[in-house]
């Protein structure tokens, strides 16, 4: 896979995650399944999961699961893979963008997308949300609604759900299928949120670098 198709499966990354998204329900929620990726420590151990970007293997985690003792390969679709690069993070938002070494399927994913802000609006109507984590090979769903119409300051979204460690880089969506975030485990298990656009923004900072030949050049240096 050469540069410029990484250029250009990231560029479409981006416009494949919107809101307003034309998609069943049933559509949206099987994409986001069939985007999460097992991590795991060399011990066969899960340590978390991530999400999928582009069809050449980007990906979306927290960046606490980079901390500590790493996780030595990546599942997807029955597949092992166990060369992962770290490309970028943002720690105010306790994300990283990540690239499975010699990923590929068909296409890109395409998520439908909630904006966060509208928290209140899911609050007000009494909406359940749902967090879907991967473990096994095996999707698994809890069930909640949000209890508290806001992200708290430390980022804790206050729901009556509750996750184990293992289960951070899982997705919460929204019943219909619309994706509110990633999640990583808390102080008393409760999910704390990443927001998707600003890991978008890292996404977008990835093609600046592939498209700037210097900045290509010094990644591979350092």
């Amino acid at each position: 896979m050469n540069i410029q198709d990484n250029i250009s499966y990231l560029e479409q990354s981006i416009k494949n995650i919107y809101w307003g998204k034309d998609f069943s329900k049933e559509n949206s929620i099987n994409n986001l399944e069939k985007g999460l990726i097992e991590l795991k420590y060399t011990s066969g151990q899960q340590k978390g999961n991530g999400l999928l970007l582009t069809k050449t293997g980007y990906f979306l985690l927290p960046t606490t699961l980079t901390r500590g003792i790493k996780f030595k390969y990546a599942i997807h679709e029955d597949k092992t893979y166990e060369k992962i690069k770290i490309i970028r993070s943002s720690d105010s938002e306790n994300l990283t963008l990540a690239k499975i070494k010699n990923f590929e399927q068909e296409q890109n994913p395409e998520y439908k997308i909630e904006n966060i802000y509208f928290l209140d609006q899911i609050y007000k109507k009494g909406h359940r949300v749902q967090i879907k984590t991967k473990e096994e090979e095996q999707i698994k769903t809890k069930e909640g609604i949000i209890k508290i119409p806001k992200i708290t300051q430390n980022k804790s979204i206050v729901t009556d759900l509750r996750i184990e460690p293992c289960q951070s880089g899982g997705v919460l969506l929204t019943n219909n299928g619309e994706l509110l975030g990633i999640v990583h485990a808390g102080n008393n298990h409760f999910p704390k949120l990443s927001r998707i656009l600003p890991g978008l923004d890292l996404v977008q900072q990835e093609i600046n670098t592939l498209k700037n030949p210097i900045k290509r050049t010094l990644r591979y240096i350092f």
